[in-house]
């Protein structure tokens, strides 16, 4: 039985390859696009190539996403979406979630994967966290893309989860102090169930077909308030999001 599992397993594996590397030169010309045109219009091709990018590969290596609670995403117009992180599935879930156009904060590590690489510095605010200009370059962007009505999103833990035993890690400020600064409503969104789909530790041996469940929480408002409220909204969060993974993990 063992066998017959890892035969499968490879099977999955190597087709969802193959669907992550189809969907990324349908979506390459797209993402180039709207980096060339560099406007609104622009940014807005990049978004939607990532989303059809993300439907298309969870799809393809049959993975469906049930989204909970998307009407709290009202009509305004930007947020900042702060989420969980504890697997590599985190990114293209949220980027079949999040029903509006938005841009990420990606690590550097990542710009250095052939091809993908070169994609990925053009759709998100790329950060190297060792290097405290870019740190400073990063929010700059940042609140630049909140100033055109777009929104973004951060990981506000900083790095994935490795803890089994507790589900939110202690988040940065970062998120949180550019929302009072720019006055941007916080949205908190939780992922359940990509861990067991795809866990950090050998995630290509485990990675399976399954179900992502996205809930949105009420978006939190920062009109009013001040960096000395920072770390008050900064729990707020933390404690709303942390609450809904341990009311959800069992889904």
């Amino acid at each position: 039985m063992k066998y017959i599992r890892r035969f499968f397993t490879g099977l999955h594996i190597t087709w969802s390859l193959i669907a992550f590397t189809v969907m990324m030169f349908i979506c390459a010309p797209i993402i180039i696009l709207g980096n060339l045109i560099n406007n609104r219009f622009g940014f807005l091709l990049m978004s939607y190539a990532e989303k059809l990018w993300a439907i298309g590969f969870m799809t393809l290596c049959g993975i469906l996403i049930f989204r909970h609670n998307k009407k709290s995403v009202g009509d305004e117009k930007a947020y900042i979406f702060v989420s969980n992180h504890n697997s590599y599935l985190d990114s293209t879930g949220i980027g079949w979630s999040i029903p509006r156009p938005f841009k990420p904060l990606g690590k550097i590590e990542m710009t250095k994967v052939p091809l993908f690489g070169y994609l990925y510095k053009h759709a998100v605010v790329v950060i190297d966290r060792k290097s405290p200009e870019s740190r400073a370059e990063s929010v700059k962007k940042l609140k630049q893309v909140l100033k055109r009505g777009m929104s973004i999103l951060l990981f506000p833990e900083g790095t994935m989860n490795r803890d089994l035993n507790v589900p939110l890690e202690k988040f940065y400020d970062g998120a949180f102090r550019i929302g009072i600064q720019t006055q941007t409503p916080i949205v908190p969104m939780v992922i359940i169930n990509a861990r067991t789909l795809m866990p950090r530790n050998n995630p290509i041996d485990h990675f399976r077909p399954g179900i992502l469940h996205v809930h949105f929480i009420e978006p939190v408002q920062t009109t009013g308030l001040t960096l000395v409220d920072l770390p008050m909204l900064r729990d707020k969060v933390h404690g709303l999001m942390e609450a809904k993974i341990k009311e959800k993990q069992k889904i």
